[in-house]
């Protein structure tokens, strides 16, 4: 036998490709090498400053980032077993399994957090010297117990070890190299999709849980990330199966299937209709991830098929003797992946774990399972002998559910069945006996303090009591049938009333398998839950072009109620129709001819900026591209045909008549690459970053195209990227993005003779910069803009008359001498700038420009860390409304209670791709709304955000209408008009790692008070830039301390009024 370790063969594959990428997380790719050095660190500090002995028991409970594998890896190479615990068990299960594994530390975001802080102390080269046996323990992990705790199972690294040497060749893994990560920790598959990989030299893509249970998302990063091998339950195979193979799939090679009982029907589509080779998979978690396999096209009989090497199938009887072929039996396993045992439980593992009664000194697994031999050497899997289920992968015993209910206080008797529909169990029914009625989401919730979210029944039946057969034991033929579903819900059933109603049924029909559903049916009350929830939101979406989140949805989770909120939102998107006119291409064919053509007011004010402070230096943007084995003929192809397609990266600027225009340059001949070769540098990931720095410091002259600067790094012989750097007058996030997928893309295509998959752009960015224009000269505009100027001005009214009271947001009362950039612009000067001439020296006779001159700055930095950050997200989920609408809610009242100012008003940069159309342009596509709040103390906070959040959709309207054209209309100086710049970034695919708080004195002062809220996976970054006119140091901490305690009363208690949070004396002033 093997008796290698699983961190024998990863060190074996770090030796042998050290350089190859091991892990790609979101935009992150991550080398073997990586992986080693940081587990190494992390390895040594367990040892030296956890003092981790041999098969010592680490929790872990991290989310699905680098960090995860990292400390597996960590875990494993200090000699210790890890526990996953899965972040969303409810408390009560989180610590009874700490309890019973007595678990020595518990890898979370805090410990990293700490470790981080001290890493460098660590040597990522030490020998780890632990010396860990194949016998020695890997991982322990739970499973339903019918006991009603659940129990856990020790696998070994030579259980593990076994399994890996063989699915190369079984599986058909040799040639494929690139492996999705989509399984949770707590299910013993997701060894297979990371020591899988890592310890085979092949590639992982870790799928964050933000795009596992969206259909559109999850498909996306499959595609995007060329996966070759996935690993899917029958329950999600079902879930995704249309969005999964409504796009070509050219890189998805095979498919695993297992988990559960696999449908007839999802199996007659995969082997019929589907050209793409999938595994029908079978194993408990005892005898280690896969124990036998059937690849579908080789049969036209579904079964479990054959054992794999080292591990043995008997099917035998209850007196242990073997079964002829086609009579049923329990299946008993045997061979290389038999687990330990369950841990602290000798007597259940005695009782599963039998000595072989063919074998001297070998044991078997009992399974439960019931199967028969086929005469073509194959098994075909029955049904379970026992009351153990299987539910969306999960196993589950019905035991500790009945356990749990038989705690509710005056529940008598229960007992808990399947609903299976097309041959899987897709809920649970649970019938009980109680002489009160139950709300059942109050039940839900009893249940959801020790259970996990897949071990909770969809539906709940009162009975007045059991019924009986002879023997005194349940009759369960006898239970009601579930699919009355008003008996299940306690709900009177009520028809649809009108056609949204009518299809909204007819989508939950299709989503739960149900034929008769009222429209005061609670979703998660008659079988509704996360996966299936998220179908259906795509099905509405699709079927009504209307977006909904969950937790929009959590809080309408009714058919009325949701059919409600469809209408409401339809008619919205009916009433912007006059507003936006969709473009057509008819409008714009005839001026493609043009030499000059109209800018969008963000480039004519970065232009401005440059000529009128004479400087250079402009805000530039970049991304970077990883290639494996460069082929830099098809790199350079494919760059040509990107600049071909789009206008904006061959476009320059230009005085024309006193009015700056785009001059777009018909070709160029071949667009100058930088080739740097840093492959035989000690210091490589230092070079990277100072090119990258530098990169983002070039100077572009705004008249001379391109404005873009590419670069091609070359880190090793495997390994090169491209560094694309452009200017922000020709680029924004979203431009970002698309120029990085078009170039993955093309390249994919070009390398295999193909020509280009993409589709043609419909409109430019100068089309886009013409439709702005026209739209803001249209009469619809003027007549529109009238009734949001009012309502600004009436703000600013009310901001005034605060202020001649004392109260004000910042310490600059009255109005200075500032004016807009168009305002003072005059012929005089505008001419200088078309003659090319130095206007520096005209500053003082125009006046101070806004948003070109500056005042002096400084910044401030706070972190909202865990666990404060998942209660705030928590409470936003529960509130129904977005992170963003929170925060800026709860921002305006520490205004208030900060400043005594009820009225306020903040800038928010806003997307200006407001027609699909829009979306494939590369370009400047954002602006910015000016947000009026006015804080109302009889309000609930929940109602004051739903208040907020509406005020941001209506003033969505007016994104074209920039705060340099208001101060244009108006008189109102910048830090009346805009007293706070607010905005929101979200990177929750990576962690936050500078954990630094305090103040800089480098900022920027163009704005009195600049909030960048940054979202990361870990933490909420706060990032404070103020003006030294306007704010003291001390001014902003007591500020932002106001806003952090706020945060916390609210994810306390978040059903609080307004007046109780500004009132509440814990919330102190005092830094």
């Amino acid at each position: 036998m093997d008796e290698n370790t699983i961190i024998d063969l990863f060190n074996e594959q770090v030796i042998k490709t050290p350089n190859n990428i091991a892990l790609i997380v979101g935009d992150k790719c991550l080398t073997y090498k990586f992986l080693d050095d940081n587990s190494n660190q992390l390895a040594n500090y367990l040892l030296e400053n956890c003092k981790i002995q041999l098969e010592d028991l680490i929790g872990i409970k991290l989310n699905r980032d680098e960090w995860m594998i990292i400390s597996l890896l960590a875990i494993l190479k200090s000699g210790a077993a890890y526990v996953p615990i899965d972040l969303h068990y409810p408390k009560q299960r989180q610590d009874f399994i700490e309890k019973d594994t007595k678990c020595k530390i518990i890898i979370n975001q805090e410990f990293l957090e700490k470790f981080n802080l001290v890493s460098s102390t660590y040597s990522d080269h030490k020998p780890i010297n632990v010396l860990v046996s194949s016998r020695n323990l890997a991982y322990v992990i739970y499973t339903s117990g019918s006991t009603g705790k659940p129990k856990g199972v020790m696998i070994e690294h030579r259980n593990v070890v076994s399994f890996l040497s063989r699915i190369d060749v079984q599986l058909g893994f040799e040639d494929l190299n690139i492996v999705a990560a989509t399984t949770n920790l707590t299910f013993d598959i997701s060894v297979l999709e990371i020591f899988g990989t890592i310890c085979l030299g092949k590639k992982m893509i870790l799928i964050g849980e933000d795009k596992l249970f969206d259909p559109d998302l999850f498909v996306e990063e499959i595609i995007k990330n060329k996966v070759e091998v996935l690993q899917l339950t029958p329950s999600r195979l079902q879930q995704i199966f249309n969005t999964l193979f409504k796009s070509p799939l050219l890189h998805l090679q095979k498919l695993l299937v297992g988990g559960e009982a696999f449908p007839k029907e999802t199996y007659n589509l995969l082997s019929r209709n589907i050209n793409l080779e999938t595994i029908n998979v079978y194993g408990p978690t005892e005898t280690t991830i896969w124990s036998s396999f059937l690849d579908i096209k080789s049969t036209d009989k579904l079964s479990i098929g054959k054992p794999f090497e080292n591990e043995y199938i008997y099917i035998l009887n209850d007196k242990l003797l073997p079964q002829p072929i086609g009579v049923a039996g329990e299946l008993h396993i045997g061979g290389a992946g038999l687990a330990r045992g369950y841990l602290n439980l000798p007597e259940l593992t005695m009782d599963k774990f039998i000595k072989n009664p063919f074998i001297k000194g070998d044991r078997l697994y009992k399974t439960g399972d019931l199967g028969r031999w086929l005469t073509d050497g194959r098994i075909e899997y029955m049904s379970r002998k026992d009351d153990q289920l299987k539910v969306r992968g999960y196993r589950i015993e019905v035991g500790e559910i009945e356990s749990v209910l038989l705690r509710v206080p005056e529940i008598t008797d229960a007992v808990v069945l399947p609903y299976i529909k097309d041959g899987l169990v897709t809920e649970l029914i649970a019938y009980f006996v109680s002489n009160k009625g139950y709300d059942i989401k109050t039940l839900r919730t009893h249940l959801g303090q020790d259970l996990p979210d897949y071990m909770i029944p969809g539906h709940y039946v009162r009975m007045d009591i059991m019924p009986l057969m002879i023997n005194g034991k349940i009759d369960k033929r006898s239970l009601p049938d579930p699919t009355d579903l008003g008996v299940n819900s306690g709900v009177e059933y009520e028809a649809p009333r009108n056609d949204i109603e009518e299809r909204v049924v007819k989508i939950w029909q299709e989503t739960l398998g149900r034929d008769r559903i009222g429209i005061n049916y609670d979703f998660f009350e008659i079988g509704g839950h996360s996966l299936n929830a998220t179908s259906m939101l795509n099905k509405i979406r699709k079927e009504f072009d209307v977006e909904i989140s969950f937790s929009q949805f959590f809080a309408n989770s009714k058919i009325s109620l949701i059919s409600e909120y469809i209408n409401k939102k339809s008619n919205e998107k009916i009433r912007e129709v006059p507003l936006f006119q969709k473009p057509t291409v008819s409008e714009y064919e005839n001026f493609s001819d043009q030499e000059y053509f109209d800018v969008f007011h963000q480039q004519e004010k970065e232009y401005m900026r440059r000529r009128i402070l004479d400087v250079n230096n402009s805000y530039n943007m970049s991304f970077y591209v990883l290639f494996e084995k460069l082929d830099t003929y098809i790199l350079e192809k494919v760059i040509q045909t990107i600049f071909e397609r789009h206008e904006s990266l061959r476009t320059s600027f230009k005085m024309k008549e006193n009015i700056l225009k785009q001059h777009i340059t018909k070709n160029f001949s071949k667009i100058p690459i930088e080739y740097i070769d840093v492959a035989g540098e000690k210091n490589k990931d230092e070079l990277i970053m100072d090119i990258r720095q530098n990169a983002s410091n070039t100077e572009f002259d705004l008249e001379k195209a391109p404005l873009a600067y590419l670069q091609v790094v070359k880190y090793s012989e495997e390994l090169s990227g491209l560094l694309f750097t452009l200017n922000h007058t020709i680029s924004d996030d979203v431009s970002m993005r698309n120029l990085k997928n078009e170039i993955q893309t093309l390249y994919d295509a070009y390398l295999k003779g193909k020509d280009s998959p993409l589709a043609p752009i419909k409109f430019q960015y100068k089309d886009y910069a013409m439709w702005v224009n026209t739209f803001l000269e249209s009469e619809k505009w003027s007549v529109s803009k009238k009734n949001y100027l009012s309502k600004i001005l009436q703000s600013i009214e009310r901001t005034k008359k605060e202020n001649a009271q004392g109260k004000c947001i910042s310490s600059r009362i009255q109005a200075k001498e500032v004016c807009s950039y168009r305002k003072n612009l005059t012929a005089e000067l505008l001419q200088n700038l078309s003659d090319g001439k130095s206007i520096k020296q005209f500053e003082d006779a125009y006046g101070t420009i806004v948003n070109l001159v500056a005042d002096k700055g400084a910044v401030y930095k706070m972190i909202i860390k865990e666990p404060l950050f998942s209660k705030l997200k928590d409470m936003a989920s529960l509130n129904g409304s977005s992170l963003f609408v929170n925060i800026i809610t709860m921002l305006s009242l520490a205004f208030y209670k900060s400043k005594d100012v009820k009225d306020s008003r903040i800038y928010i940069p806003f997307s200006t791709r407001v027609f699909e159309e829009f979306e494939p342009i590369v370009g400047w596509l954002t602006s910015e709304i000016i947000l009026p709040i006015s804080v109302n103390e009889s309000l609930l906070f929940r109602n004051f955000a739903e208040q907020v959040a509406k005020e941001v959709f209506e003033n969505s309207d007016y994104r074209f209408y920039s705060y340099e054209k208001i101060l244009n209309d108006t008189d109102a100086p910048l830090h009346l008009l805009a007293p706070v710049s607010f905005n929101f970034v979200v990177h929750n695919e990576t962690d936050l790692t500078n954990f630094d708080e305090g103040h800089r004195q480098n900022g920027s002062g163009h704005f009195d008070f600049k909030l960048e809220a940054t979202q990361y996976k870990n933490a909420l970054n706060f990032n404070v830039e103020y003006n030294l006119k306007a704010y003291q140091a001390s001014d902003i901490e007591n500020i932002m301390n106001i806003y952090v305690g706020i945060i916390e009363i609210l994810t306390e208690n978040s059903n609080l009024f307004v007046s109780e949070i500004i009132g509440d004396k814990s919330i102190s002033l005092a830094v």
